[in-house]
């Protein structure tokens, strides 16, 4: 075990940045006390000093991430037009997803290891952006440019596409960031789009139409 000599604050970051990589490769029930003491160069008793629990670096990750999301995300929305502000919000969500890549990562994936009192929480954050998400598409249809049967579901859909870009991005990839962003503000602009899906699929199909 290679020895760490620094003071408190170095000590605590070095415990918080080796958490992170330790969380993101093997999962919270994966990365044991006994293992991120190794990483960070210190013994157990030492790291029990800087940290009270697995469960408290866990959730002061996921604070991390949520309190940073949040802290722009009004100001990134500011746009009277819906359309932009959807585009808007495509490019703050998946900047955050790739500025904080694994920590945005162990948040969305971790949350069920929190406790239930930490995840309601975090939970509660989810569903005020969620509920944003969805007052966008609402005046989208109300305005005529949007076109989707039901507006929570089209949320939904949208969060699962734009968190789903930590399951597979991977820095050094051929396409650039810009370029991910502007095709998943195509693929949502269609999925706005989809409401004729619906009303076709409703529409009574015949095999023979009768002629002849």
């Amino acid at each position: 075990m290679k020895k760490l000599h620094s003071n408190g604050a170095d000590t605590y970051r070095a415990i918080r940045t080796a958490a992170v990589d330790l969380i993101y490769q093997y999962g919270y029930n994966g990365t044991s006390m006994r293992r991120l003491a190794a990483a960070v160069g210190i013994d157990q008793s030492t790291l029990y000093y800087h940290i009270k629990s697995k469960q408290n670096l866990l959730y002061q990750i996921t604070t991390d991430v949520r309190e940073e999301y949040m802290a722009g995300l009004r100001a990134a929305l500011d746009a009277p037009d819906p359309e932009e502000q959807m585009r808007r919000f495509i490019r703050y969500h998946a900047g955050i997803r790739f500025k904080l890549r694994k920590m945005s990562f162990i948040a969305t994936t971790e949350l069920r290891s929190l406790t239930p009192a930490r995840r309601r929480k975090t939970s509660e954050t989810q569903r005020s952006v969620l509920a944003m998400v969805k007052d966008i598409i609402d005046r989208g249809i109300a305005a005529g440019k949007f076109d989707v049967p039901d507006s929570t579901v089209a949320s939904l859909a949208i969060f699962q596409l734009l968190n789903g870009i930590n399951t597979w991005h991977a820095p050094g990839g051929t396409l650039s960031k810009d370029r991910i962003v502007e095709m998943h503000i195509q693929f949502v602009s269609g999925l706005l789009r989809s409401g004729g899906l619906e009303r076709r699929d409703s529409l009574p199909r015949h095999a023979d139409n009768g002629a002849g």
